[in-house]
């Protein structure tokens, strides 16, 4: 299964540690990660004390990435597929692991946006 996450700028430096820790337990749940397409700084290291709009602003935007289906945000899983058959198996096995899911034709490429629904909370 792979998901899409934003990264942020701060994984690669003062949250590096965060970094490894979110890869250790992707490969411990053998969950692939891929990057949110054109993901952009949230400004949570220096935007926030130069203006607190821009700061809002900044976050919003990755927000704005996802689609919009039925009234349901669905984000993308960061492949591009050739075929409509490719997505469609994507698709697929993303259903059988209870995802819901959406396909999207831009420009020849077909992509896949998903959205995963929680049904249990572990207690901690």
């Amino acid at each position: 299964m792979k998901v899409t996450y934003y990264p942020g700028c701060s994984l690669e430096g003062t949250a590096a540690d965060y970094a490894a820790s979110i890869a250790a337990m992707a490969s411990f749940l053998d969950v692939g990660l891929v990057e949110l397409l054109d993901w952009n700084c949230c400004g949570a290291s220096s935007a926030h004390s130069l203006n607190h709009h821009l700061a809002l602003s900044l976050a919003a935007l990755g927000l704005a990435l996802a689609k919009e289906v039925a009234g349901k945000k669905f984000m993308w899983d960061g492949a591009t597929y050739v075929t409509r058959d490719d997505a469609r198996q994507a698709m697929e096995t993303y259903k059988k692991d209870g995802v819901k899911v959406h396909m999207l034709l831009l420009e020849d490429k077909y992509l896949v946006y998903t959205r995963r629904l929680v049904t249990q909370v572990a207690a901690g």
